[in-house]
This record gives structure tokens, C-alpha cells and sequence, in this order.
């Protein structure tokens, strides 16, 4: 199921991104490593704004047992998000934007 598809289709398309969104989007495009999500600039407000990002088909999520480099809570399971194809496109726009979050 491609489920950006479905959020483009669904009714009239549009895309509004908060500024935890974009900046969200943009740190997991410049991950060229297992990530540190701490160190992500949503902070506190991260699981929402990739919640709503996936709910967009803009970044997919998946749980990897056993994961080495995700803290040991959930009984060991870790939780790894990555760029749709869509999200990557976004972050191609928003680069091209110069978006930084710093501005208004």
C-alpha cells in the first residue's frame, strides 16, 4: 500500500508541515548512520512529529529486535524510522526552500 499515495488522493492535496515536521524531516535525510534520536531537534515533540509524518506516507517505521544502537526499553526492541521516497522528495524542497527552522 503506498500510503502517500492515499494521503494525496484522498480529498484535495496539500501538504502543511510544522516547523518539528520539517525539521524532523530534514534531520532523518541528513542520517548517514545509525541515528542518536536524542540528538533529533524536535526534541521531546519527535514521536508526534513522525507519527504525523507517517501518516502522510512521508516516513515509515519499522521495530527491530535486538537492535544494538537503540537504548534497551521495550523489551529490547528498537524502533528505526527512515525517508519515503515522498519524504526524501520534501526534504529536496525544503532544502531548495533554504528551510533551517531558525527563520520566522
Amino acid at each position: 500500500m503506498n500510503i502517500f499515495r492515499e494521503y494525496a488522493t484522498s480529498t484535495a492535496f496539500a501538504i502543511t508541515l510544522t516547523k518539528n515536521q520539517a525539521l524532523t524531516l530534514l534531520w532523518l535525510g541528513n542520517i548517514t548512520d545509525e541515528p542518536d534520536y536524542k540528538s533529533n531537534p524536535a526534541g521531546s515533540r519527535f514521536v508526534g512529529a513522525v507519527q504525523q509524518l507517517g501518516t502522510r506516507g512521508l516516513v515509515s517505521h519499522h521495530y527491530e529486535k535486538g537492535c544494538q544502537h537503540c537504548d534497551a526499553h521495550d523489551g529490547g526492541v528498537g524502533h528505526h524510522y527512515q525517508l519515503t521516497r515522498a519524504g526524501e522528495l520534501m526534504v529536496d524542497l525544503l532544502k531548495e526552500a533554504e528551510f533551517s527552522g531558525e527563520d520566522g
